[in-house]
Formats: structure tokens, sequence, C-alpha cells
């Protein structure tokens, strides 16, 4: 995010659009349930904490923990 930041502030829209388009399937990934489920697994994938929920947040449906890893993946984020 913060590059595309930078690079709206220089105007460089091409950058500005492309980032924006590498990160799109992440923001969508990280709203597919209700919010923190999903951040919350996001960031246990990068070693912030630890994946495992307690109410009232729950634990996310395994096809949305695939679509979190899948967004990560195409934002340059995991492996």
């Amino acid at each position: 995010m913060s590059e595309l930041h930078e690079a709206w502030q220089r105007r460089d829209l091409d950058t500005v659009f492309a980032i924006n388009e590498r990160l799109q399937p992440l923001h969508a990934a990280l709203f597919c349930e209700t919010s923190p489920g999903p951040v919350k697994y996001a960031a246990s994938l990068i070693g912030l904490c630890e994946a495992t929920a307690r109410l009232p947040i729950c634990d996310i449906a395994e096809s949305s923990k695939r679509r979190v890893e899948d967004g990560m993946r195409h934002a340059g984020l995991l492996n």
C-alpha cells in the first residue's frame, strides 16, 4: 500500500493501476467472510499471530483460507 500511495503522490498512474490490480484479489479475499477472521488468518500466514480464534472471532472456512492464501500469493506476500 505504501508503494501505491507513493506512486499516487508522483502521479504515476500506470504504477498505481498495476499495484491496484495486484492487490485486488487480496482485498476481496480479506473481506470474503466477516472481518477480522480473514485478516487474522492472513496475519498468521506471515507469522504475526496464531491462526486460532476465540469468540467473537470465528475460524474461517477452508475455502476462504485458500482464497486468502491465493490473494496473498498474487500480491507477492507468500511464495
